[in-house]
């Protein structure tokens, strides 16, 4: 099932695609303003939420960076989770075992600065009041 995004914002590519600030990026933020996708090298994308953070936006966001592979066809990406207060730290499930680590299972937001936490089962898919104490 494909969700279509209503508020798609693509910004202007000033930069090379290149991992270092450059590789393609689509960032879907989860904010207290509503859901939108920003769409650009991942410098851009990320300097347009700098901006709008200082209009009052809060949000989580799952950057998802692309990037060719020189000299093949073969595309690779990762992701990035944020959020819009450099205080809070998002810890996403591992469910992949890695020798005597214990795996996470449960999503994991903690604000060093307010010393709050709060641990969910699924990631929510839109803006909740929960996160307004910890973001």
């Amino acid at each position: 099932m494909s969700k279509e995004w209503k508020d798609v914002r693509v910004i202007a590519n000033s930069g090379n695609p290149m991992w270092s600030g450059g590789a393609y990026t689509m960032a879907f933020v989860y904010s207290n303003k509503g859901n939108f996708l920003v769409k650009g090298y991942y410098k851009e994308v990320k300097e347009y939420l700098e901006s709008e953070i200082k209009k009052g936006l809060k949000f989580v966001v799952n950057y998802t960076l692309w990037s060719r592979r020189p000299y093949t066809d073969e595309k690779h990406h990762r992701d990035i989770w944020n959020t819009s207060n450099r205080r809070t730290f998002l810890f996403e499930p591992d469910y992949k075992s890695r020798g005597n680590y214990k795996r996470r299972y449960k999503w994991r937001f903690d604000n060093s600065e307010k010393d709050t936490e709060l641990i969910l089962k699924r990631f929510p898919k839109r803006w909740i009041p929960e996160f307004d104490k910890v973001i």
